[in-house]
Formats: structure tokens, sequence, C-alpha cells
């Protein structure tokens, strides 16, 4: 644009120039050939006069022209001047990337020999589940990290939280601090679980209550219960509310933390009701979110499933005849939510009819715990918390004696709140037997 600006104003002032001198000829010729010619002196006089006006106004033209000429060079001069300063900006500019590259190149290789991951707790052996919380000195770094022994990348898996270590033996882990193109160096620790005599990989029954209630049957039982909190592994665990007959036919039902569905496999955390001597789900009726099962492996039984997300809440589940038909009795389970009021209805087994004095839900029932199956076979039993605060029959009747006892696995307790009349069981690799199997009241 400036350059434009240049050359209008220089073709300009080239015209007006030669405009000037073209007159200024024009005028002395004319001067010439009236004095030549004889004119009289008044006529010429009065003409020189006006053209002496005209060239002065020329002549300040000119002047004007060449100040303005003068502008131009200066303006010329100031683009010039700016087109160096943006040279020497441009190169200043490069300079500072070229130094900007350099440090990064410096700081990748400083970077690449320093471990900037740090462990919570040291490498070493441990008797116990331990957990590893990962931190990195680096902002904005994110860490990856692998417990197989391969190479950390940004394919591993990213850290979010505490890594849990829990099968016997050494696991190594390996993590690296990623940031863009940045890279850390390996930062690894070891962690060797030993169990010492402590047995692994054992399942089946944990502790039992025993309840007699001083009456032969009832037509309804209600059971709350307490969870203190979540099971330590993603094993099986089955706490049942109460386990016994109807109508002289088996049944259980309670709570797991893996319930099985047919032809999809586990899952999840749910609630169970079954029966046995039969495979005929017509004798089943579950609501439109369960399933029923069928089978054989335990002797013939079927089944209502239903999954419940169960938490560190208290409860208190129901089992009541609901229905009676030609072949037999109905009976419901239910579960209440006591810290949120929620009630979910499980649905209902159909048990054969019996002699009147035989009918019913009958004494002598069992509340225990199982450990069904171990994700990992490498670790001792999970530890979980949970207690029957109030079991009652009918129409509120207490239980007159209550019995603990055990199984052969190791690492479970069972005692017994006099003040709050609540019964704990307590289970995991740190729990030691305090109580032996005795009448609790």
């Amino acid at each position: 644009m400036f350059v434009s600006f240049k050359r209008c104003c220089t073709q300009l002032y080239g015209e007006m120039a030669s405009n000037i001198e073209y007159k200024t000829i024009l005028i002395g010729a004319v001067i010439g050939l009236l004095i030549g010619t004889g004119a009289s002196y008044v006529f010429g006089q009065s003409q020189i006069a006006g053209y002496k006006v005209e060239i002065d106004r020329l002549e300040t033209e000119n002047l004007e022209l060449q100040s303005l000429q003068a502008q131009i060079e200066e303006r010329d001069q100031q683009i010039n001047d700016l087109e160096l300063a943006n040279e020497e900006k441009d190169l200043h500019i490069s300079s500072l990337l070229s130094q900007i590259e350099g440090l990064e190149l410096r700081l990748e290789g400083i970077l690449s020999g320093m471990e900037l991951v740090s462990f919570s707790i040291p490498s070493g052996v441990y008797h116990a589940p331990i957990s590893i919380n990962l931190s990195s000195s680096l902002e904005g770094g994110l860490v990856y990290y692998t417990t197989d022994g391969s190479e950390p990348s940004v394919y591993s898996d990213r850290y979010s939280g505490p890594i849990e270590i829990v099968r016997a033996g050494t696991t190594t882990i390996k993590a690296v601090v990623l940031k863009e193109e940045l890279s850390s160096s390996i930062s690894s620790a070891s962690y060797t679980i030993d169990y010492e005599d402590m047995p692994l990989g054992e399942i089946g029954g944990l502790h039992y209550v025993y309840w007699d209630f001083g009456i032969d049957t009832f037509q309804s039982l209600n059971i709350t219960i307490r969870i203190y909190d979540e099971p330590s592994f993603q094993d099986g665990l089955y706490f049942q509310m109460y386990q016994g007959f109807i109508n002289d036919v088996g049944f259980y039902f309670g709570i797991q933390t893996d319930i099985y569905r047919p032809n999809v496999g586990s899952t999840g955390k749910g609630l169970i009701f079954s029966r046995w001597e039969t495979r005929d789900l017509s004798n089943a009726r579950p609501v439109d979110d369960g399933w029923t099962q069928s089978a054989g492996y335990e002797g013939d039984f079927i089944g209502i499933r239903k999954n419940y997300e169960w938490t560190t809440h208290t409860y208190r589940l129901k089992i009541a005849k609901v229905d009676t038909d030609n072949i037999g009795d109905w009976y419901g389970v239910w579960i209440n939510d006591l810290d949120t009021g929620d009630v979910d209805y499980l649905g209902s087994i159909r048990f054969p009819r019996v002699e009147s004095g035989r009918s019913g839900i009958l004494n002598h029932g069992i509340s225990w715990t199982e450990l069904y199956y171990k994700k990992n076979r490498q670790t001792p039993i999970p530890s979980w918390h949970v207690s029957i605060k109030e079991i009652t029959v009918d129409e509120g009747k207490s239980p007159e004696h209550a019995t603990s006892n055990y199984s052969s696995i190791q690492n479970t307790d069972i005692y017994y709140d006099e003040v709050e009349g609540e019964i704990h069981f307590l289970m995991g690799h740190d729990v030691e037997r305090e109580h032996s199997a005795r009448l609790i009241y």
C-alpha cells in the first residue's frame, strides 16, 4: 500500500512540473512576440503583470510539490525502516524458537533419565493385602503402569486409584509418566505377599446361628441385618437370612455378591430364593426384572433371582405366605432398605400342600454365611462384617434361644452385643476367633 501511494504521488508531481515548464516557455514567447511587433506599452505591461502573477502561482505550486515529494521520500524511508525492523523481529523469533526446541530436547533428555513416579509403600514382604498409591512430580503428567512385568506405555493401564495387591507371591509394579511427547524413565517396586500358614483358596460355609422360637411353625419371618463394609475381594459371598423347611420342603433365601443367570453367567449383587425337590418352574413366579433357575447340581431345585445393589445400609428382609391354590402355598420374599425406605419384591415360590400341623415355616432354621467361590485361589478369606440386628416371626415373636457355630475355615468370629441385641459376623485374614461356638442366649 505504501509503495502504490509513493508511485501515485511521484507521477502527479511530474505531470505538474512539466505543465509549469510548458507554460513558462509559452509566456516567454508571447512576451517576445509582443515586444518584437511593437505592441502598445500599456497593453504589454498589463499582460506581463498577469503572466508574472501566474508564474508566481505556479512557482508556489512547485514548492508545494517539492514539499510533498519530500514527505513521500520521508514516508518511503519509514516504510523501509519498518521492513528492516520486521526482518529483525522475524530473525529474533526464529532464534527464540530454536532455543525453545533446544530446551525441549534437553528436558526430554533429563526426564528420560529420571524416575518421576513415587510409591506410597516401599518394596518388601507383607503378610496381608496392601493398597499402593502412585504419584508423580511432573505437573500435568499421566501415570501408566503394569503389574505383569511388562514395560509400561500409553497402551498400559492408566493410574486412577489405589492398586490392590492381594495374591500370594510377588507382584512388581512398573510405572512411567507421560506428558505430550515427554516420557520419564521407568519406576518400579516389588511386593511379596506372604500369608505364612494362613489357608488360601478355601471355600464353604463359614459361621452359623441356629434359632429356636419356641413354636413348631410360623407363617412369616422378618430379619433385620446391617452391612458394615463391602467385601475386600471380588469373591462369591452369600449371607443366608434363613435356611429351613416350608411345608416339609427345604428352602433358603438371602443376598449374594454375585448371582448367576442361566445363559448369561455372573451378574453382580442380588437376591435369591430357592427350594428343593423339584425342577418344575411352574412353581416359581419371578418379578418382571427377575428370572428363574432350575438345576440339579446340589439336588433338584428351582429358584428365583433378581439383581439388587445392596450396600453398607441396614435392611429388613421378609418371607411370608402370599397365596394358596389347590397344589400348595406360595411364599414371597421382600427387602426393605431402612436407610432409604425403598422396598423391593423378589417374587414367590410354591411349596406342596401338607397336613395342617406341618404347614408353614418350620422352627430351628439357620442364618449363616458362605464363601461359595474364590476369584483368585491365591488369596485368603475376604474381609467382611455383617450383623443380625433383629429376627422375629409372625406378629413380632423373638427367638427364645440362639446358638452359634463355625465351620473348619479359620479367621471367622461371632460375637453378641448384649446392649444392642446384635449378633455380629466377622471374617477376614486379620480376624482372630475370640468367641467359641456357644449358646448366645
